[in-house]
């Protein structure tokens, strides 16, 4: 019986489409896969002692890279993602989850709480997150007020979230005239302080989910 001899084109072939196999297998299993856990805080904002902050708080699982030829690293699955309002109280060491302002996920391209802007007023505090990318790729701000007071979140013109581009007269009556958390923004504190302060707390303390 004569053998038949791959030249160099079938070769790379049957290699190629046992790769693909391989990469194929690999993509659907799911074994040994991790979870990792996510908790990133805003600006803080300090009124009579207290600190308010938003947390975006995600649950990820990493996947198996996809195998063609080389490996390629495939974005983490997203279990969980919620924005959520917390005010922490340093003369006690207490910390509460106050409030929800997002649920659903995944967040659009545009979410980013890095640069949410606060301001205290006669109607509360008032929190503006950048939401997302609107039309032309300009910012659009979600805008609320958390009533210190009655713990909650109030209305402003019938409704509690305004979703607001820079230039809407709503945006412009708090913020019109913001430049950066340190210009004007009496109450402010960085990122990294916030994260200072919150280091010590637990895993029970953020009353966040962590079986998955």
């Amino acid at each position: 019986m004569k053998v038949k001899v791959m030249n160099h084109s079938e070769k790379f072939i049957a290699i190629f489409l046992v790769l693909i196999i391989l990469g194929s297998f690999s993509g659907f299993s799911s074994a040994n896969n991790s979870i990792s856990y996510s908790r990133q805080n805003s600006y803080g904002f300090v009124e009579e002692g207290d600190i308010y902050f938003l947390l975006e708080y995600k649950v990820m699982e990493k996947r198996k890279p996809f195998w063609f030829i080389l490996p390629i690293e495939r974005p983490p699955r997203v279990h969980y993602q919620k924005l959520f309002l917390y005010r922490l109280r340093p003369e006690d060491n207490q910390l509460v989850q106050l409030g929800t302002l997002r649920e659903e996920f995944p967040f659009p391209a545009g979410f980013n709480i890095q640069y949410t802007q606060f301001k205290k007023t006669d109607e509360g505090l008032v929190i503006a997150h950048r939401a997302k990318f609107g039309e032309d790729n300009t910012v659009v701000f979600d805008l609320r007020i958390w009533d210190i007071s009655k713990e909650k979140f109030v209305e402003l013109n019938g409704q509690i979230n305004h979703l607001l581009r820079t230039d809407d007269p709503v945006y412009q009556e708090y913020f019109g005239e913001y430049k950066s958390p340190w210009v004007n923004n009496p109450g402010v504190i960085g990122i990294t302080e916030v994260r200072l302060y919150l280091e010590d707390f637990s895993e029970e303390d953020w009353d966040l989910p962590r079986e998955w």
